[in-house]
This record gives structure tokens, sequence and C-alpha cells, in this order.
């Protein structure tokens, strides 16, 4: 008996399989995938986690003294070499007390973040009266939390991350790697709620350069992941 030959079937029956049977897998993978990409990108922290640090400087009288005026307000900025006080050292009975006003000036340039006398307050020696913050950060410091999973080493890229909208990022290198563990810092460790206390937690200090371009605050908070290759 001769073989019937096959019915072929009609385009839209062959599509409606395609539909049925391939379709959802398809976008079942799609799905996966850019929940992937979103959550290495938007919302999961990095191997490390850091802070941008400036340079501070305090403005100290190297004697006991009293603030006869005081030239800058909190968050003025200032250049370096610019007074931001003038001191009367204290009268201790010897000639030297009669000396003239002494200029304090800043030595970095920056704004006032901190002022810690005023006008017409007594001072010891070494009692920072004015502290002045860089207006730009240089670099960030992060810990390798306990367990060590990452053998780091100077010159190592870094993909840094900020936590702002956009979450946008820069590559950084690794400056300088601790050797001995160190206090992590207390913003840089999870919130534990009903805690009554943060407990001291040690890691291992890791230094790393500021990408260029990359806009950060003093202060924020930053994800890290080293990037393969290097030295």
């Amino acid at each position: 008996m001769d073989k019937l030959p096959q019915i072929p079937s009609p385009p839209g029956t062959a599509f409606r399989e395609f539909r049925i049977r391939v379709v959802p897998f398809l976008v079942f993978a799609a799905v996966l995938v850019a929940t992937i990409v979103l959550w290495r990108r938007y919302v999961g922290p990095g191997s490390l986690v850091g802070t941008v640090q400036a340079t501070r400087s305090a403005v100290v009288s190297t004697v006991p003294a009293r603030v006869s005026v005081l030239k800058v307000h909190l968050l003025d900025p200032v250049g370096r070499g610019q007074p931001v006080a003038e001191i009367v050292p204290a009268d201790t009975g010897s000639a030297d007390s009669l000396s003239k006003p002494i200029v304090l000036v800043s030595p970095i340039e920056g704004f006032v973040s901190f002022i810690g006398h005023v006008a017409g307050e007594s001072v010891l020696a070494g009692d920072p009266i004015v502290i002045v913050s860089a207006s730009k950060p240089e670099r960030i410091i992060a810990y390798q939390r306990q367990p060590l999973r990452l053998s780091l080493r100077p010159g190592m890229a870094v993909e840094v991350r900020a936590r702002s909208f956009g979450r946008v990022a820069g590559q950084g290198q690794v400056l300088g790697v601790g050797a001995q563990m160190e206090p992590i810092l207390a913003e840089l460790l999870p919130n534990r709620p009903g805690a009554g206390s943060t407990p001291v937690e040690y890691g291992q200090p890791v230094v790393v350069s500021l990408p260029a371009g990359l806009r950060v605050l003093p202060g924020e908070i930053v994800d890290l992941r080293p990037l393969p290759g290097g030295p």
C-alpha cells in the first residue's frame, strides 16, 4: 500500500505551536537575564563597601591662649593660607605673654566643617579651633569583611559604583592593602534592628583611588568590585 502524502500544516497552526511551546521559554530566559543584570548593576552590593574620604586639617594653637577673633563661619569656603582666627597667648607671667595676637591660617583649601571655639573662649595647646575639610575627595577607604574571599594587591583594577540615583560607576585602582585587620567604620556595617549598640567588627582595610569623573561627595558610601586582569 502506497504511503499517503503528508498534509502540510497551515502557517497559522505552525505559528500557534511556536507561541505555545517556544515563546514562553524565550520570555522566561529574557526576564531571567534582565533580572540578573539589573540586580548586579542597581541592587546587589559589591564585593567591598567603602566610603569616600577627603583631607581634614585642624587649626590649633600651640600654646594656651584666648580666641580674640574668629574670622570664619561654619561651611565657609577658605583658601590655603587664609586667616581663620586670631588668638592671644594666655597670661603666664612671662614677657612672652605680652606678645601680639597670633594669626592662625588654614593649611589647605576647602571649607569650614567644624568650629570648636568662638571669640572670647580659652583654648588649651592642641585644641582644634577650626577644622577645614578639602572640597574634593581624594581616595576611598574600604574593608574586606571576614572570611577573606578576595586576594587583593596594589595595582588591581576596581569598579567603583555610587549608590546615588543612576548608580554611576568608574574604574579605580587599589593603592594599598592592609597587612592586618582593623576595626571597620560603623557607617559601613549593616544595620541590625534591635541591637542596642553596634558591635566592633574587624576587616582588611583597602585604599582605592577615586575614579576620574566620578561625582561623589566626601563621606558617601560606594560599592567596589575587583575587575579581572591587572597585575
